[in-house]
């Protein structure tokens, strides 16, 4: 107590503190007491003290404080300390030497003391930190600017904006599919707002008092998802709409001459005469000569003949230097083994692909008007070829699928390849196959006219196609109804599971076969069924990317977009299950002559009940019955 007196002394000399006004009495008899008079005028007196010494046992040395009374006479922070080290406070004591609670400089109970009538920290009194000055509104910055949000507050809006967003155009993609119906994309929207609204609270709420590295990792995870979701959701209409609406038929045509030709370029052959086939092809080979006569000095000179093998006997004859014709009318060619040999003896100098502007796909008018159908047909035409999807090319597997989206039924009917129908285009009888030269239009009708139905659209795939598209799905396991091998591989009576190659060999093998062409029709179907039951799981999820790319190419068709979303809308709102039921025609084996060809040839006489089996097996469907496979 008497250090603190010593102490109070020493400051009221320093300061020159003047003597004390009388005490006012307040309401309940307590003293208030009245601040004593300020220097008002005068300048600031240094006061250079000493602090005494330190709290016991400390050994803290003294410090010497230096203080300046201002023109009011206030005393500074920096006011000297007792022997105790406290400081005094510059506020009048009352005649009992209590000090009173609002004097200017008291020390606030929030460990602040008061500088120039303004509360400030310890800190900033002493004069090792500036003072920030206030606003009504918060803290500003020196210059009188309000500061605003933290940069941590900034991340967190930007990473939530930025989810947001993400999740407009995934909704918005989705819907540009057209595959997804109102409800599911409500669902949809409200689950992307329940997600939202739970990452803003990670954000916003939970990671207030600390950085929220766990939301924003959530909410960059989540955009990412949306950002690859909206990708593919486009990259599969993108991939839909090509295949369904291709721009251009493409012949591949090329030119040959014989093997032992010194002609090594078309520079070359520019003085020789060349054999076409007179209506086969011809308009695509047409545009192929215009191109050829741009390139030569000189027009070239052509030879017209009715079918593939009487040109290449004007080859070998040496009526004509070389032939331009389209290349699948070869290969169609090598596969007879009266032609094998001269095939072999044939070289290609050079070819193009020639393309030719298709009319455009139905109008979503039309669309409407079929959408409102319930019953669908479509053929399903392989093709056995090197240069890909190309216009001409023998049609090696013919299925006619019917379709019941009402009751839910799909019919395949399978043509062997060597059927000896009449072709709606010439009204002569050939080769099923063979239709395939004319293009996809005369395999439709023909077939059509064979079962008494008009054919609405077409499926066509490459070979070489399918094995990718196979890989793609991850393989298929296919029942198989006999054991066999063939190709290197082995097949078992019963489920085996297959990749692209295996599936290839397995669709295409008939030698192995007492019935022939009859059970690689089966197997072929067999094929099919299991990449569509694949195609129908939930595993296509993990393959959708690979599946997209493998069909660009080798696969096309003639149904619209509008259709197909159509259907997938219907599916998914039902959630049926398909009742999925095959079928064979049959036929005996003879030979005939091929009008295409100019020769005898093998071909299967159709056997009309199995005809009419499949006819009244398609009135069934169309009709709205549960099929069954007939007992074979």
């Amino acid at each position: 107590m008497g250090d603190q007196t010593s102490g109070r002394h020493l400051n009221q000399q320093a300061s020159g503190a003047q003597p004390e006004r009388p005490v006012r009495t307040g309401e309940n008899g307590a003293q208030r007491p009245r601040p004593a008079a300020r220097q008002t005028s005068g300048a600031a007196r240094p006061v250079n003290t000493a602090r005494t010494a330190g709290p016991s046992g400390t050994g803290r040395p003294a410090q010497p404080v230096n203080t300046a009374r201002s023109a009011s006479g206030a005393r500074s922070a920096n006011a000297p300390r007792s022997a105790s080290g406290a400081r005094p406070a510059n506020a009048p004591r009352s005649a009992s030497g209590a000090r009173p609670a609002n004097a200017q400089g008291a020390r606030p109970s929030n460990g602040q003391v008061r500088q120039g009538g303004q509360a400030v920290s310890q800190r900033q009194a002493r004069g090792t930190a500036p003072a920030r000055p206030s606003g009504p509104n918060g803290p500003k910055r020196p210059g009188g600017k309000k500061q605003g949000p933290s940069g941590d507050l900034i991340l967190r809006y930007a990473v939530l904006a930025a989810l947001f967003v993400s999740m407009v155009v995934f909704a918005v993609m989705l819907g540009m599919t057209k595959m997804l119906s109102g409800k599911y994309l409500v669902i949809i929207c409200i689950l992307l707002l329940v997600i939202l609204g739970i990452v803003a609270a990670l954000l916003l709420v939970f990671g207030r008092r600390r950085r929220p590295w766990a939301g924003i990792a959530v909410a960059g995870v989540l955009a990412i998802i949306m950002i690859v979701g909206s990708v593919a959701a486009m990259r599969g209409v993108k991939t839909l709409q090509t295949i369904t609406s291709p721009e251009f038929s493409v012949s591949h045509i090329g030119i040959y001459v014989k093997n032992d030709d010194p002609a090594q370029s078309l520079d070359d052959v520019g003085s020789y005469t060349f054999g076409i086939l007179d209506a086969m092809g011809r308009e695509y080979v047409d545009k192929a000569i215009e191109d050829i006569n741009e390139l030569l000095p000189a027009p070239i000179s052509v030879v017209e003949y009715a079918s593939p093998p009487q040109m290449v006997d004007a080859l070998f004859d040496g009526s004509v230097g070389a032939v331009i014709t389209d290349v699948s009318y070869i290969e169609g060619l090598g596969e007879l083994d009266e032609y094998k040999q001269t095939v072999s003896m044939m070289r290609e100098i050079t070819n193009m692909n020639v393309e030719i502007k298709v009319e455009p796909s139905p109008t979503p008018e039309a669309v409407e008007e079929t959408a409102e159908k319930h019953v669908y047909t479509a053929l399903i035409s392989g093709i056995d070829s090197r240069n890909g999807l190309v216009r001409s090319s023998l049609s090696d597997v013919n299925i006619l699928v019917t379709v019941n989206t009402q009751t839910h039924q799909v019919l395949m009917v399978s043509t062997p390849r060597d059927y000896f129908v009449p072709f709606s285009n010439t009204g002569t009888n050939d080769k099923l196959t063979h239709t395939g030269w004319y293009g996809i239009e005369v395999c439709m009708d023909t077939i059509g006219d064979l079962y008494g139905v008009d054919i609405d659209y077409y499926f066509r795939v490459n070979f070489e196609g399918f094995v990718n598209i196979i890989d793609a799905l991850g393989g298929v396991t296919v029942d198989s109804e006999k054991s066999f091998t063939a190709g290197g591989y082995s097949f078992s009576k019963g489920q085996n599971t297959l990749n692209g190659a295996q599936a290839l060999v397995f669709a295409r093998e008939r030698k192995s076969f007492a019935e022939g062409d009859r059970q690689r029709g089966r197997n072929q179907m067999a094929v099919i069924r299991a990449v569509i039951n694949k195609a129908l799981s939930p595993e296509l999820l993990t393959s959708y990317n690979s599946l997209l790319k493998a069909v660009e190419g080798s696969f096309e068709m003639s149904v619209p977009y509008d259709l197909i979303a159509a259907m997938v809308r219907e599916q998914l709102d039902t959630g049926a299950a398909w009742n999925i039921v095959s079928y064979s025609v049959t036929g005996s084996d003879s030979y005939a002559t091929s009008p295409l060809l100019g020769m005898n040839v093998y071909v299967m006489v159709p056997d009309e009940a199995t005809v009419n089996t499949a006819k009244g097996l398609i009135d069934q469907v169309m009709n709205g019955q549960t099929v069954t496979a007939p007992a074979s």
